[in-house]
């Protein structure tokens, strides 16, 4: 669709003749990035003629319709604990959804992708970490809200085709906070368990070694 940016028709005080009526209707359109950014809030973007549209109509995949109703997860079905940690991307914290069509509840983690308050009882670098993100998309929240998109598709991409018993399984993707729910790892981050391994003195044998580098260099080739 073509933009009526700078059309004639939309200048303030320009007049374009008697043959206005001759020309065809214009027709109004947004950039992806302006959908995008659209998705984090009221999810619908404003027509000039039609007033507000809704991203569902002519952009669903901004707001992950095109997963199906498996793996969207509405907000009022997960409620966030407190904060586990953080990650390449953000905060993960601990939460718990309700299964799809039944009362129960499971315990999963959250890894948020745009910020979220870490909550009164974190750690000082935490809160300033905070503060950090939330001032960049305070700046730029156009750049900020696709790069975190982009992120969550990237993610998205590699999580929905694997099926390991080694590697937690992708729950769903939140829209609100826009954030992806896995299973909750029982024994918490790996790394932090092999940090507290080194610093009981303990030592990982050979043949544990070669286990690890085989795990991964196979989640790698796969």
């Amino acid at each position: 669709m073509p933009s009526v940016e700078g059309h004639p028709d939309h200048l303030p005080g320009y007049d374009v003749g008697p043959n206005l009526e001759d020309q065809p209707p214009a027709l109004f359109s947004w950039m992806v990035e302006e959908c995008i950014l659209a998705a984090y809030d009221h999810k619908c973007v404003t027509c000039p003629t039609h007033g507000d549209v809704p991203l569902v109509q002519i952009a669903p995949d901004t707001i992950f319709m095109d997963l199906g109703e498996r793996h969207l997860i509405r907000p009022e079905n997960i409620k966030k604990g407190h904060l586990l940690g953080r990650g390449a991307f953000g905060f993960v914290f601990k939460g718990s959804c309700k299964l799809r069509g039944s009362n129960t509840f499971i315990d999963v983690a959250m890894k948020m992708l745009q910020p979220v308050q870490p909550g009164a009882n974190s750690r000082q670098s935490a809160i300033i970490a905070y503060k950090a993100a939330q001032g960049k998309w305070d700046r730029d929240p156009l750049q900020y809200a696709c790069k975190a998109y982009c992120t969550a598709r990237q993610e998205l991409n590699i999580l929905l085709s694997l099926r390991h018993p080694h590697i937690v399984p992708l729950v769903g993707v939140c829209t609100r906070p826009l954030a992806l729910v896995l299973d909750l790892a029982p024994q918490g981050a790996l790394d932090a368990v092999l940090r507290h391994y080194r610093r009981s003195g303990a030592r990982l044998g050979v043949y544990c070694l070669q286990a690890l580098i085989l795990q991964v260099t196979t989640h790698s080739l796969t």
